[in-house]
């Protein structure tokens, strides 16, 4: 497992209870390492995106 996928969880652990700052720059950790554009919303689609994407690096 790498890396990038605990920090996903971990955004994801975030959204579900709740505290969506912290997930949207949980979220962001992962866009910033890749260089693509941040997100600006937190959600559970933002999330499966982000998975999608993660997928392809």
């Amino acid at each position: 497992m790498r890396i990038e996928e605990v920090v996903l969880m971990k955004a994801e652990a975030l959204f579900r209870l709740g505290r969506d700052a912290e997930a949207l720059a949980t979220l962001n950790q992962i866009a910033d390492a890749r260089g693509a554009i941040a997100h600006t919303v937190v959600n559970e689609d933002e999330i499966l995106l982000e998975r999608q994407n993660r997928a392809l690096f």
